[in-house]
């Protein structure tokens, strides 16, 4: 019943071209590769000049996505145009204004040909491929047909994941926010413990002149309280002092 199946399936596979990513040894180089049904069909030797990729394996796997988004159409990938890029120096790949790849001066380094040829020459490898029946891959020690288009070293999705920029970026932005928010939590503590401080520094200064005011009161009554006292004993001693006193009327 498992090579029914693994029959079954191969058939339904073999209708499709299977495009797939791998890699190649050039120059003592790790060098991915887009193949078409088997067939080296693109060389990605460079990121491209000017191009926003971080790594030769970024720029193939985009290459790669696109071709299989473009597959599942019909002839699809046997309708590519050639145009001149904006920039005067590349040339770029179209189907249906849907960019399958550029080729840039940086990729025909090392080569007697020019950006113009290696496009028709990726586009002529493309076209040859197509036409070429489609390879099933079969994991060994099991019957079963490999899945679609996945022919690639195991080395390439190490390579892509820590080569992409998105990797790196959130790494950065994962220590950017937690030094912010690290930042903010110390700026903040010490606001607070700066504003607690003077706060108490505040209270415990007018707690002193608190004081020192009760204590001024308390010395200016207890004066007050010497000077009646005084006052009355003065008059105490008027009053018997006076003739009055001594010469009562008969």
């Amino acid at each position: 019943m498992k090579y029914v199946i693994g029959v079954c399936l191969l058939t339904v596979q073999m209708l499709a071209s299977m495009i797939a990513l791998d890699t190649v040894v050039r120059d003592q180089q790790l060098v991915p590769v887009i193949t078409v049904n088997g067939k080296i069909v693109i060389e990605v030797r460079s990121v491209g000049t000017q191009q926003v990729y971080a790594s030769t394996f970024e720029r193939s796997e985009k290459i790669l996505k696109t071709m299989r988004a473009l597959e599942e159409e019909e002839y699809a990938l046997n309708r590519i145009r050639i145009r001149l890029g904006t920039n005067k120096s590349d040339y770029v790949a179209y189907v249906n204004a849907i960019e399958v790849y550029r080729v840039t001066p940086s990729d025909i380094v090392g080569t007697d040909m020019t950006t113009y040829q290696l496009a028709v020459q990726w586009r002529t490898n493309i076209y040859e491929a197509l036409r070429l029946p489609s390879v099933a891959t079969v994991v060994d020690g099991d019957d079963s047909v490999a899945d679609y288009g996945v022919v690639h070293s195991p080395l390439v999705g190490l390579f892509s994941l820590v080569s992409r920029p998105s990797f790196f970026t959130g790494i950065l932005q994962v220590c950017f926010f937690l030094s912010l928010q690290i930042g903010g939590m110390v700026v903040t503590f010490r606001y607070l413990n700066r504003r607690h401080q003077a706060v108490l520094d505040e209270f415990q200064e007018r707690l002193k002149r608190f004081h020192h005011t009760q204590t001024q009161h308390q010395n200016r009554m207890a004066s007050l309280e010497q000077q009646v006292t005084h006052i009355t004993k003065t008059l105490n001693l008027y009053r018997l002092s006076s003739p009055d006193n001594e010469n009562p009327t008969a």
